[in-house]
């Protein structure tokens, strides 16, 4: 009874996540593969002197864009401009486009890199509440295996050399 509750629980959290259709993602990555190799180089590049850091359409860094302005959940009445965003985290202007342009190539709304022991970069396609699904890859070349429980739900779909798409619902 408790596998079956769990199956049923599973099934449901990824019904939420149903528009992402993940053979469309492969076709991307295969059309697109040197924008997210190039994405994840910059990204790795630009994060030198942090353990994460995040590039994207609605955040950079510590920062969330809010309407026009920016804020960190830390001082959040806070509003700046996105020129005092990429001063504070040190990007140009002209990298920041780059970044846009390839996120847009690539359908992706923004991309995340930690250097943890594996170190991971994270390319996000979709959200929705409670779900989230990515293009990763992990710099060891590992990649995870599904993880399906009660609780949450991380379905893994292998894509090519260490490049996996992650759907991930809790």
């Amino acid at each position: 009874m408790k596998v079956w509750i769990s199956l049923l629980l599973s099934t449901l959290l990824f019904q939420g996540c149903v528009p992402v259709k993940i053979d469309e993602i492969k076709q991307g990555f295969t059309q697109n593969k040197d924008s997210f190799e190039q994405l994840a180089l910059m990204i790795k590049r630009d994060t030198q002197f942090e353990t994460c850091f995040t590039v994207g359409t609605d955040h950079i860094g510590d920062f969330w864009k809010y309407g026009n302005k920016w804020n960190t959940l830390q001082n959040p009445k806070t509003m700046v401009t996105i020129g005092d965003v990429l001063n504070k985290v040190g990007i140009s202007s002209d990298r920041y486009g780059e970044y846009i342009a390839l996120l847009r190539i690539v359908s992706a709304e923004r991309l995340s890199h930690c250097s943890n022991i594996p170190s991971s970069t994270s390319i996000m396609f979709y959200r929705n509440i409670g779900c989230m699904t990515t293009v990763d890859i992990h710099g060891d070349g590992s990649i995870p295996a599904t993880d399906i429980t009660s609780r949450f739900a991380t379905e893994i779909t292998p894509i090519e050399e260490g490049w996996f798409i992650k759907k991930f619902c809790g």
